[in-house]
């Protein structure tokens, strides 16, 4: 039986597959190697509604203290640029339930101008 997991990276894929590992067998040794000549690489990473759903119903993390850290830019589609020329597909996000203290996307834009 396996007990202990090595993951490679820590990144934001290599941290959340660590988190998930341990969340889901408590039991595993997790450990994380990461390359300290790599710096924070800060791409404009996106996400769909799948990451809320897992970070805080599956993982358990407060949506407000995670955002006040975080800082999110909201997304509010995307655009796939797919196809014959000037033909693309916009895929809005569906409603989010947030808990109280987390600001909609929209309050959070209003706020910002």
């Amino acid at each position: 039986m396996i007990q202990n997991i090595l993951v490679l990276g820590a990144g934001s894929a290599g941290l959340l597959a660590a988190i998930t590992l341990k969340k889901k067998l408590p039991q595993l040794t997790v450990r994380i190697v990461r390359s300290s000549d790599l710096g924070v690489i800060g791409v404009g990473e996106g996400t769909t509604m799948d990451m809320p759903r897992h970070l805080f119903n599956y993982l358990g993390i407060s949506p407000g203290p995670f955002y006040a850290r975080a800082e999110p830019t909201w997304k509010l589609g995307i655009r796939f640029l797919w196809g014959a020329a000037r033909s693309f597909r916009l895929h809005l996000q569906p409603p989010v339930r947030r808990p109280v203290e987390q600001p909609s996307p929209r309050q959070r834009l209003l706020r910002a101008r």
